[in-house]
Protein backbone atom coordinates (compact mmCIF):
# COMPACT_ATOMS: atom_id res chain seq x y z
CA UNK A 1 0.00 0.00 0.00
CA UNK A 2 2.78 2.39 0.91
CA UNK A 3 4.37 1.61 -2.39
CA UNK A 4 1.46 2.77 -4.61
CA UNK A 5 1.41 5.74 -2.39
CA UNK A 6 4.78 6.70 -3.13
CA UNK A 7 3.97 5.96 -6.90
CA UNK A 8 0.78 8.13 -7.21
CA UNK A 9 3.09 10.86 -5.47
CA UNK A 10 5.27 10.17 -7.72
CA UNK A 11 3.30 10.01 -10.90
CA UNK A 12 1.28 13.17 -9.94
CA UNK A 13 4.96 15.41 -9.42
CA UNK A 14 6.10 14.03 -12.63
CA UNK A 15 2.16 15.43 -14.32
CA UNK A 16 2.70 18.63 -13.07
CA UNK A 17 5.95 19.48 -13.79
CA UNK A 18 5.42 18.03 -17.37
CA UNK A 19 2.49 20.24 -17.02
CA UNK A 20 4.54 23.48 -15.97
CA UNK A 21 6.80 22.72 -18.50
CA UNK A 22 4.32 22.96 -21.37
CA UNK A 23 2.92 26.30 -19.77
CA UNK A 24 6.49 27.77 -19.86
CA UNK A 25 7.26 26.47 -23.50
CA UNK A 26 3.90 28.03 -24.67
CA UNK A 27 5.07 31.13 -23.14
CA UNK A 28 8.36 31.45 -24.13
CA UNK A 29 6.96 30.45 -27.56
CA UNK A 30 4.84 33.49 -27.44
CA UNK A 31 7.29 35.95 -26.36
CA UNK A 32 9.21 35.01 -29.37
CA UNK A 33 6.74 36.11 -31.44
CA UNK A 34 6.19 39.18 -30.03
CA UNK A 35 9.91 39.93 -30.23
CA UNK A 36 9.62 39.06 -34.03
CA UNK A 37 6.52 41.39 -34.50
CA UNK A 38 8.29 43.91 -32.51
CA UNK A 39 11.46 43.50 -35.17
CA UNK A 40 9.03 43.18 -38.29
CA UNK A 41 7.46 46.75 -37.47
CA UNK A 42 10.92 48.44 -36.33
CA UNK A 43 13.29 46.70 -38.99
CA UNK A 44 11.90 48.32 -42.18
CA UNK A 45 12.10 51.63 -40.44
CA UNK A 46 15.95 50.98 -39.73
CA UNK A 47 16.96 49.99 -43.38
CA UNK A 48 15.77 53.69 -44.40
CA UNK A 49 17.73 54.86 -42.18
CA UNK A 50 20.95 55.58 -44.19
CA UNK A 51 18.74 57.02 -47.01
CA UNK A 52 17.14 59.27 -45.10
CA UNK A 53 20.51 60.64 -42.95
CA UNK A 54 21.71 61.63 -46.43
CA UNK A 55 19.03 63.29 -47.42
CA UNK A 56 18.71 65.25 -44.07
CA UNK A 57 22.27 66.19 -44.67
CA UNK A 58 21.91 66.98 -47.96
CA UNK A 59 19.65 69.42 -47.22
CA UNK A 60 21.65 71.27 -44.98
CA UNK A 61 24.57 70.91 -47.19
CA UNK A 62 24.42 74.66 -48.54
CA UNK A 63 24.69 76.22 -44.92
CA UNK A 64 27.56 77.02 -42.99
CA UNK A 65 28.96 74.71 -40.58
CA UNK A 66 27.54 77.09 -37.52
CA UNK A 67 24.12 77.64 -39.08
CA UNK A 68 21.76 75.87 -36.05
CA UNK A 69 19.72 74.28 -38.88
CA UNK A 70 23.20 72.44 -39.54
CA UNK A 71 24.43 71.61 -36.60
CA UNK A 72 20.81 70.00 -35.53
CA UNK A 73 20.29 68.39 -38.95
CA UNK A 74 24.39 66.87 -37.48
CA UNK A 75 22.59 65.79 -34.25
CA UNK A 76 19.92 64.25 -35.85
CA UNK A 77 21.77 62.49 -37.99
CA UNK A 78 23.97 60.72 -34.99
CA UNK A 79 20.73 59.64 -33.32
CA UNK A 80 19.23 58.54 -36.59
CA UNK A 81 22.46 56.40 -36.54
CA UNK A 82 22.42 55.51 -32.79
CA UNK A 83 19.02 53.93 -33.45
CA UNK A 84 20.10 52.02 -36.33
CA UNK A 85 23.22 50.73 -34.26
CA UNK A 86 20.59 50.04 -31.28
CA UNK A 87 18.71 47.63 -33.58
CA UNK A 88 21.93 45.95 -34.93
CA UNK A 89 23.13 45.30 -31.97
CA UNK A 90 19.52 43.94 -30.47
CA UNK A 91 19.31 41.84 -33.59
CA UNK A 92 22.27 40.03 -32.43
CA UNK A 93 20.91 39.85 -28.99
CA UNK A 94 17.70 38.34 -29.92
CA UNK A 95 19.83 35.45 -31.91
CA UNK A 96 22.13 34.67 -29.19
CA UNK A 97 18.98 34.59 -26.77
CA UNK A 98 17.42 32.22 -29.65
CA UNK A 99 19.89 29.75 -30.16
CA UNK A 100 22.64 29.95 -27.34
CA UNK A 101 20.26 29.87 -24.27
CA UNK A 102 18.58 26.28 -23.57
CA UNK A 103 16.64 26.97 -20.21
CA UNK A 104 13.69 27.94 -20.48
CA UNK A 105 13.01 30.17 -17.50
CA UNK A 106 16.11 32.13 -18.20
CA UNK A 107 15.13 32.28 -21.98
CA UNK A 108 11.90 33.62 -20.70
CA UNK A 109 13.84 36.75 -18.95
CA UNK A 110 16.01 37.41 -21.56
CA UNK A 111 13.17 37.52 -24.35
CA UNK A 112 11.70 40.31 -21.51
CA UNK A 113 14.62 42.21 -21.54
CA UNK A 114 14.51 42.18 -25.32
CA UNK A 115 10.94 43.06 -25.68
CA UNK A 116 11.62 46.32 -23.41
CA UNK A 117 14.44 47.19 -25.85
CA UNK A 118 13.17 46.66 -28.96
CA UNK A 119 9.97 48.62 -27.63
CA UNK A 120 12.53 51.56 -27.24
CA UNK A 121 14.42 51.37 -30.05
CA UNK A 122 11.46 51.49 -31.81
CA UNK A 123 10.13 54.68 -30.27
CA UNK A 124 13.98 56.21 -30.69
CA UNK A 125 13.63 55.57 -34.67
CA UNK A 126 10.27 57.00 -34.90
CA UNK A 127 11.09 60.15 -33.14
CA UNK A 128 14.62 60.77 -34.44
CA UNK A 129 13.23 59.82 -38.23
CA UNK A 130 9.97 62.48 -37.64
CA UNK A 131 12.80 64.72 -36.59
CA UNK A 132 14.75 64.31 -39.89
CA UNK A 133 11.98 64.51 -41.75
CA UNK A 134 10.38 67.86 -40.21
CA UNK A 135 14.06 69.34 -40.68
CA UNK A 136 14.31 67.93 -44.03
CA UNK A 137 10.49 70.07 -45.01
CA UNK A 138 11.77 72.93 -42.91
CA UNK A 139 15.07 73.04 -45.41
CA UNK A 140 13.46 72.64 -48.48
CA UNK A 141 10.44 75.39 -48.27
Amino acid sequence: MLTYRVLSLLLSLAIILISCNDKLKQEVKSKYEALLKGHDEVMPKTMKINKLKTELLASVESLSEYDSLKIEAVSISSELQSADDAMYTWMDDFGKALNDIKDLEEKSKRYDELSEQIAAIHMQTEDAMARANNLIANTTK
